[in-house]
């Protein structure tokens, strides 16, 4: 189970990083690797309680644990969440940021002795009570992302990008990503099996509840663009506009303004046919 951080002897290191946005404040899960219908079983969970982020982890079985918890936040306003752990049952050390910041007090320590591999599902947007569906979250969320280390506070700073959500793909620490959700965007869709994609590993999500994918408000985004070739025009043009790929590990982007050409204007379909790209963005 590639979300569940114990070797069997020992925990690992993990981190979890997801832009949230509150409607209420009343008890919410973002995230959640347990079952509430007693104490198995139950691993990790991400939630929330009158306006404070709570990081919880779960020994097995029992009542024991360790967690921390962040100062109040607000609703009605976009904030980024990063939550880690250094992966050391016997000194745990867990953190979480908001808005790129430590932000964050002990609340639970309780004889915790480290997490099991367990049978538990990873539920994004609540959890469950046997076959109970609870503690939804009311709000909005986008981008959650599980690391398979402890990120440091540059890479936290790194990765909340001044308020702005950045692409995980040029993201320094890509190569430890577990999974990544983008939470609607490219291939998402808002019912069926495999609607939420892992567009790094393949635990894909099906979608219940209720969930809808809406356009935020008031949350950022920027992409930067590899290869700066622009072509504007506003008439027809004639000829073959190359927009050959760089070559080497670097992320792909093709970045272009549409325009008018012999056959038709150059769609998203196009490009994506006859270019190899990993991105590709068409601006109007």
């Amino acid at each position: 189970d590639s979300l569940t951080f114990t070797s069997g002897s020992g925990d690992r290191q993990f981190s979890i990083s997801s832009w949230v946005y509150l409607s209420s404040t009343s008890a919410q899960v973002l995230l959640a690797k347990r079952d509430n219908d007693g104490l198995s079983p139950r691993e990790y969970r991400l939630y929330q309680v009158s306006g404070r982020i709570h990081f919880q982890i779960l020994e097995d079985g029992t009542t024991h644990g360790y967690s921390v918890r962040s100062n109040v936040i607000s609703t009605g306003a976009w904030y980024h969440i990063v939550a880690t752990y250094n992966g050391n049952d016997s000194s745990p050390d867990m953190e979480l940021y908001i808005n790129g910041s430590s932000n964050n007090s002990l609340e639970q320590d309780v004889g915790y002795d480290g997490m099991s591999n367990t049978s538990a599902d990873l539920i994004i947007g609540g959890e469950f009570d046997g076959a109970t569906f609870q503690f939804p979250w009311l709000g909005e969320m986008a981008d959650i992302v599980i690391f398979n280390k402890q990120l440091t506070t540059s890479q936290v700073t790194e990765l909340y990008g001044s308020g702005k959500v950045i692409d995980i793909a040029s993201y320094s620490q890509y190569s430890r990503v577990v999974s990544w959700w983008k939470m609607g965007d490219d291939l998402d869709v808002a019912a069926g099996s495999n609607a939420i994609r892992d567009y790094v590993g393949s635990n894909h999500g099906s979608a219940s509840h209720g969930l809808t994918i809406n356009t935020p408000t008031g949350l950022g985004s920027v992409t930067t663009p590899v290869y700066n070739r622009r072509v504007n025009a506003s008439t027809a043009v004639s000829g073959v506009i190359d927009f050959r790929k760089l070559t080497g590990s670097t992320t792909k982007h093709i970045i272009a303004n549409r325009f008018s050409a012999p056959g038709g204007p150059e769609t998203a379909a196009a490009f994506a046919n006859n270019y190899e790209s990993n991105e590709y963005s068409i601006y109007n």
